[in-house]
């Protein structure tokens, strides 16, 4: 024996069909920028079209113990795609700021979920 179960889906939302936001086109961007936040784009040297590229990792270089820094060092947060972070053609930013950890300056790489910026998991 089969049993069959229906299921109905919400209809979507119209915007003539909400009666407190129909006339108030404030109260629609401002419900429409908490729905669906602004992505952003990776600013570094990515190929393509800059909407291929959304951030989606955030790498935070440790402070270096050392008073002097050297030129070409990393030391702020870089906020990149998965492409920059991982590849990009030569060297990743991952591969970069691992290779340039030494003497107790280490790396943190946060990857963007659907709940927000979690902590990224690697062995090296």
């Amino acid at each position: 024996m089969t049993a069959r179960q229906n299921i109905k889906l919400p209809a979507m939302v119209r915007r003539d069909a909400v009666p407190v936001f129909a006339d108030d086109p404030e109260a629609w961007a401002e419900h429409d920028a908490i729905a669906h936040p602004e992505v952003e784009y990776c600013t570094q040297n990515c190929d393509g079209e800059p909407a291929d590229h959304p951030v989606t990792w955030r790498i935070h270089p440790r402070p270096d113990p050392s008073p002097i820094v050297a030129d070409g060092v990393i030391t702020d947060l870089v906020r990149c795609c998965t492409c920059c972070a991982w590849s990009c053609g030569t060297e990743g930013f991952v591969d970069r700021l691992q290779r340039e950890s030494y003497d107790g300056r280490d790396i943190q790489i946060e990857r963007l979920t659907s709940t927000g910026w979690a902590d990224f998991k690697v062995r090296y």
